[in-house]
């Protein structure tokens, strides 16, 4: 899989002794000129993103904390956050009329591939709003995480009453 960078990495911290256990998708609610930009300037990052057309972009090092969850809620004794998670953001206005295309489909089960091979500890794949609902409703319109989740024997994470896509 061919993975660009931009040249430089956004912010990102130490996870200190986190173990990193889940991936978490994203929408960026605009394009990618104007999602790197308010990163930079929100300090704020992902560790990959997907545009509309397929391509991906490391914006992180796996390695170090994304700041791409913010606050978070903890559900049957397990929390996701920045520390222990991976951040994969879809290029998409997250209106719930934007559609996701097959091109990031194909890319995100790729990557997701790719992640997970490399990163043997993720037994979660979840969202923005699963993990902080109602404050976050990204990736909406995204359907069948379930379903992606289980071709990597993965665990979909969710919470009770928070709506589907």
């Amino acid at each position: 899989m061919d993975i660009q960078t931009l040249g430089y990495w956004l912010n990102t911290r130490d996870r200190g002794d986190a173990e990193t256990i889940a991936v978490v998708l994203h929408a960026d609610a605009g394009r990618f000129e104007g999602t790197v930009k308010t990163l930079k300037m929100r300090r704020l990052s992902y560790h990959y993103y997907i545009r509309k057309d397929g391509a991906v972009f490391k914006f992180a090092p796996a390695a170090r904390a994304a700041q791409h969850c913010g606050a978070t809620y903890l559900y049957g004794g397990l929390k996701i956050s920045n520390s222990n998670s991976i951040g994969v953001c879809l290029e998409n206005l997250n209106d719930g009329k934007d559609p996701y295309t097959d091109e990031q489909r194909v890319a995100l089960k790729e990557l997701l591939g790719e992640i997970v091979a490399a990163v043997p500890s993720i037994r979660y794949l979840t969202t923005h709003r699963d993990i902080s609902y109602p404050r976050k409703t990204d990736p909406k319109g995204f359907e069948g995480v379930d379903r992606i989740a289980a071709l990597f024997d993965l665990a979909y994470w969710t919470r009770p009453g928070v709506p589907a896509a």
